[in-house]
């Protein structure tokens, strides 16, 4: 895997995981999954298509289920490909071992697990006044 061609990313399993075997008798197991881009009125998805090759992705293939929530990272390509006479376009990323988190889906998952959430308020800040400096503290 190049160091310079590494993405990562969080999303939904668009349909169940699919293992396939090639002439050569190497496994491959195929996925895609639903990213969630921008937000509010401009919140588009995005589909990614993950290709893992080898054996070491049935530890993991029981549990790669329509909907579940997953973390993928690897080298990403651009492919093309010809439909009804019109040329489409889909990202393909690699995984390799390593390259693949089941995740819990939401916040209230992740603080049940132990996980930390995020805050739903920002921390109290301490006014500082000018009594809190002495001179010696400025560096300049």
């Amino acid at each position: 895997m190049s160091a310079n061609n590494n993405c990562g990313f969080l999303g939904r399993l668009g349909r169940d995981a699919e293992t396939r075997w090639t002439t050569n008798e190497k496994q491959i197991t195929n996925f895609s999954i639903a990213v969630d881009v921008g937000w509010g009125r401009n919140k588009k998805t995005m589909w990614v298509n993950v290709g893992a090759w080898g054996s070491w992705v049935d530890k993991v293939a029981a549990y790669l289920k329509k909907g579940t929530q997953v973390y993928v990272v690897g080298e990403i390509e651009l492919r093309e490909y010809e439909k009804g006479g019109v040329t489409k376009q889909s990202l393909q990323l690699t995984i390799q071992p390593g390259g693949l988190s089941l995740t819990s889906g939401t916040q209230q998952d992740r603080q049940q697990s132990g996980a930390q959430g995020f805050r739903d308020k920002k921390p109290e800040q301490k006014q500082l006044s000018n009594n809190d400096f002495k001179d010696d503290d400025i560096p300049f």
